[in-house]
């Protein structure tokens, strides 16, 4: 299917981005960015959704997000503090499926569904490194901004775990 193809191409463009040239950066995230828009848009309009890509499309965006502030950090355009604060909820989440995956909870885990604070954390998240690409420098207040929302996701996240488990 090629919504899927898409978000394979977003994960080796997140692969790649750390070997592109610093002139090239800015096009291959504005690329990688198009796919995540385009695979989700695709698969709603031709009706094509699958679990497969509704669990490999937020992968794609975490592999994305870490290649692109792994990189801008290790040369120093990105401050320790700021990709924190940009990947707090991305750093709690993963924390919280190993934890419930190894107490067994992976089926309720699976019946969790995305939030719109969790796309607006990832939208801020790829707003800030953009604009650290194309200004040099980000403003404070983008990661602190990033920095509540996720926070307010992980605990949405949570309590959509908790209601999900009661009811399971």
């Amino acid at each position: 299917m090629l919504p899927n193809a898409l978000t394979i191409l977003r994960i080796a463009l997140a692969a790649a981005f750390p070997f592109v040239p610093e002139p090239w950066r800015l096009w291959v995230l504005g690329a990688a960015l198009a796919t995540e828009y385009l695979d989700g848009a695709l698969a709603r309009a031709l009706r094509v959704t699958s679990r497969f890509g509704r669990v490999l499309d937020p992968i794609a965006d975490r592999c994305l997000f870490a290649a692109v502030a792994i990189t801008l950090l290790l040369d120093r355009s990105l401050e320790t503090w700021q990709m924190l604060a940009l990947g707090i909820r991305d750093l709690l989440f993963a924390i919280a499926v190993m934890w419930f995956s190894a107490r067994g909870f992976a089926p309720v885990m699976r019946k969790m569904r995305p939030r719109l604070a969790g796309k607006l954390v990832t939208a801020l998240q790829y707003v800030a490194l953009l604009w650290l690409l194309v200004a040099g420098k980000m403003p404070a207040a983008l990661p602190v901004a990033t920095l509540a929302l996720g926070l307010f996701a992980a605990a949405q996240y949570l309590a959509d775990f908790r209601r999900l488990r009661r009811g399971a």
